[in-house]
C-alpha cells in the first residue's frame, strides 16, 4: 500500500480466532492505491451509506424462526446481543437460537436428525447438508430461486463458486456462507527488521531464497532461518510455487477436464530435492514435523527464525506484544517466490469455507427461505457485517470506526455480529477495520498471488467409499514418503520407485473418478 491509513491497533489475534472462519468467497484483487480501505473481496462502498430502510419489515407481523448452531467458546451466543435485536427490528423475525458449545454439538445434531423434529435453519458443513438433504431433510434452494431474488442474484453472478457446495446431482441444500474466510488467509511472513539490519533483500526465486537463508544462518548459527509449524502441511502449500500442486487432484488447465496429481510430477521432485538440501544444511527446523505453535512462536520472536508460512494475522498477534520489548520488531508479509524450473509466484487460496445456512423441510419452510434470502440482500449484508452508525460504529474522516472494539473478537463478543448463523454474505471490510496498517496492507497485497481454486468435486454415494479409501491411501503414502525423502530416511534415488508405488495404489482410477464427477458438474450447467 502506498498510503498509511489510520486504523485501530490490534493488540492480539489468537490462532483460534484465525481458525474461526470457514470457507471464503472469490479471490479477486483489491485496489491498493485508493487511499481508503478496500476489501479483499470487493470494492469499498461508501462508508457513510446508511442501512437501506425499506417501507416495511420483511414480515408483516412477528415470525418465529428457530435455529441450531454450534457456539464458539470465545463468544458464546447471547439472547440480548445487538444483532438479535437489530434483526427483529429490520425483519420482524423473532430468532429462537439453540446454540450448542464445544463437542456437544455433534451429539445434539445427531439426536435432532434422528428425531425428525428439525429447527428452521441450521449452520452445517456442506457434507452434512448434502448427506441429509439427499434424504429429504433440507430444501434444495435451487428449486426456490424464483422466490429468492437476493440469493438468485448472487447465485447467477457466481454460479461456478456456488456449485462447489452442490451435491453430485447438482442439488444445493443450503445457502453457502461467503465473505468470512479471509480470516484464514495464509502466506509468507518474514522478519523485516532483521533483513534491514543485515541489508538483505526479499528473495524472488529459489536461488535467492537459498542464499538469504545461508546468510541468515551465518549471522545466527543457532537459528533455523526458514521456520514453520503444522508439519508437512506448510510444505505442501508451497507446491504451486514450483509449478505443481498438492491437492488430491487438480486441473493444470482449467479449460480442460484433465485431472492430474502433482505429487508424482517432475516439479514435485524438484521441490523435494530442494527441501532435502535445506534440511541437511540446518536451514529448516529438524523437528518441523512436530513443531508446536508455541515453539514456532518462540523461534520467530527470538531471532532463531526469519521466514515462515503462516496465517497473516500473525503480523499483528506477534508484532503488537513484541514491540513492547523491542520497538523495531517487525513481522511483515512477503510475496511468494517463484521456485524451480516452472515456478510461479502463487500461493494456494487458504481462506476457504464449507459452511452453509441450511433450510429444513418443515411447516415453516416458506418463512425460513424468505428470511435466508434476506440474508443475501444488500441491507442484510450491511446490517449483519457492520451494524448501524451510532450504535456499533461511527464515521470519522470518511472511515468507519468501531465503538468499544479493539479486535475482531470484540465485534463478536460485544455485538454478536459475524457469529454463526447470524450472517450469510459478509463484508470483510468490517473485520479489516480492526487491523493495523501492516496487516491491512498485507491482506490486500496477498490477493495478488492467490492461486485459482480447484473446483470442489462431489461424488455419488456409490462412489464415495471407494474414492475415500483410495484417496486416503494415496495421501498417506505421499506424506510419509515425502517426509522420508526430506529428512534423508529414503534416498532420492528411489523417487521413480515412489512414483510407481503411488500409481499402484490406484492413481489412474482416482483421477478417472475425478474426471467423471467433474464432467457431471459441467453437464449440469448445460
Amino acid at each position: 500500500m502506498k498510503k498509511a491509513i489510520g486504523l485501530l491497533l490490534v493488540m492480539m489475534l489468537s490462532l483460534s480466532m484465525a481458525a474461526c472462519g470457514g470457507k471464503n468467497t472469490k479471490n479477486t484483487n483489491a485496489n491498493p492505491d485508493t487511499g481508503n480501505k478496500t476489501s479483499v473481496t470487493e470494492k469499498k462502498e461508501d462508508p457513510k451509506a446508511p442501512v437501506v430502510e425499506e417501507d416495511k419489515p420483511l414480515f408483516d407481523k412477528p415470525v418465529e424462526i428457530t435455529m441450531m448452531t454450534d457456539s464458539h467458546p470465545s463468544w458464546p451466543f447471547q439472547d440480548d446481543w445487538y444483532v438479535v435485536k437489530a434483526i427483529k427490528e429490520h425483519t420482524n423475525a423473532v430468532l429462537k437460537v439453540d446454540a450448542i458449545g464445544g463437542s456437544s454439538f455433534s451429539e445434539k445434531f445427531n439426536i435432532t436428525m434422528a428425531s425428525g423434529d428439525l429447527p428452521d435453519l441450521m449452520w452445517l458443513t456442506k457434507n452434512q447438508a448434502q448427506k441429509y438433504g439427499a434424504e429429504g431433510a433440507f430444501a434444495n434452494v435451487l428449486d426456490h430461486l424464483d422466490n429468492m431474488p437476493n440469493f438468485k442474484k448472487w447465485y447467477e453472478s457466481d454460479t461456478d463458486y456456488a456449485l462447489n457446495f452442490a451435491d453430485a446431482e447438482g442439488k444445493l441444500y443450503g445457502l453457502p456462507v461467503i465473505g468470512m474466510g479471509e480470516t484464514n488467509t495464509r502466506g509468507y511472513l518474514y522478519r523485516e527488521d532483521i533483513f534491514k539490519k543485515h541489508n538483505l533483500q526479499v528473495p524472488t526465486n529459489e536461488v535467492e531464497f537459498y542464499d538469504v537463508l545461508k546468510e541468515l544462518k551465518k549471522e545466527y548459527p543457532n537459528s533455523y532461518p526458514f521456520a514453520f509449524r503444522a508439519g508437512i502441511n506448510q510444505f505442501l502449500m508451497m507446491a504451486p510455487q514450483w509449478g505443481t500442486n498438492a491437492e488430491p487432484a487438480y486441473l493444470p488447465d482449467p479449460s480442460k477436464n484433465e485431472w492430474a496429481y502433482g505429487a508424482v510430477s517432475d516439479e514435485f521432485k524438484e521441490m523435494t530435492v530442494y527441501f532435502n538440501k535445506l534440511y541437511k544444511e540446518g536451514l529448516i527446523p529438524t523437528d518441523f514435523l512436530t513443531l508446536s505453535t508455541g515453539a514456532w512462536e518462540n523461534i520467530m520472536t527470538t531471532s532463531e527464525g526469519f521466514i515462515a508460512v503462516d496465517y497473516l494475522v500473525r503480523i499483528d498477534s506477534l508484532n503488537s506484544p513484541m514491540r513492547e520489548q523491542n520497538p523495531d520488531f517487525t513481522i511483515a508479509y512477503m510475496a511468494p517466490p517463484k521456485m524451480g524450473t516452472n515456478g510461479q509466484a502463487m500461493f494456494p487460496f487458504s481462506a476457504v469455507m464449507d459452511r452453509m445456512v441450511v433450510v429444513s423441510n418443515n411447516d415453516n419452510t416458506e418463512n425460513a427461505l424468505k428470511y435466508a434470502d434476506w440474508m443475501f440482500s444488500d441491507e442484510a449484508k450491511e446490517l449483519l457485517s457492520w451494524g448501524e452508525e451510532g450504535k456499533t460504529y461511527t464515521v470519522e474522516n470518511g472511515e468507519r470506526k468501531w465503538i468499544d472494539v479493539v479486535d475482531m473478537a470484540d465485534i463478536r463478543r460485544n455485538y454478536g455480529l459475524s457469529t454463526n448463523l447470524l450472517y450469510a454474505n459478509f463484508d470483510y471490510n468490517a473485520h479489516m477495520a480492526t487491523f493495523t496498517p501492516e496487516l491491512f496492507e498485507a491482506t490486500v497485497e496477498s490477493t495478488k498471488y492467490n492461486l485459482p481454486e480447484t473446483p470442489a468435486i462431489a461424488f455419488l454415494d456409490e462412489e464415495k467409499d471407494v474414492q475415500s479409501l483410495r484417496a486416503t491411501a494415496i495421501k498417506d503414502h505421499r506424506d510419509e514418503q515425502f517426509s522420508r525423502f526430506i529428512v534423508g530416511d529414503r534416498p532420492l534415488s528411489e523417487w521413480d520407485a515412489y512414483v510407481k508405488e503411488i500409481y499402484d495404489l490406484g492413481l489412474e482410477e482416482h483421477l478417472a473418478m475425478y474426471q467423471k464427477a467433474y464432467q457431471r458438474r459441467l453437464d449440469s450447467q448445460k
